[in-house]
């Protein structure tokens, strides 16, 4: 039997994909991969229907919060 692990080990990799469709706007997502976790337990979220001032705001705050959590 494995035992899981006592904390949650430092991010490994962050990915932000940023798309622009016409009419909808920006379309954002975000994952991050934590040292020894499998991509299928990664954080993902998709943003949608965002402004440009709007994006560059949740990539911000996103970087800001997932890597000071390390």
């Amino acid at each position: 039997m494995q035992q899981p692990p006592l904390f949650d080990g430092p991010p490994a990799s962050i990915s932000l994909q940023a798309n622009y469709d016409v009419p909808d706007g920006w379309r954002l997502r975000v994952v991050m991969r934590r040292e020894g976790e499998v991509w299928s337990d990664a954080y993902t979220v998709d943003y949608s229907h965002l402004s440009t001032s709007e994006v560059i705001d949740v990539i911000s705050v996103e970087a800001s919060i997932r890597l000071s959590d390390a």
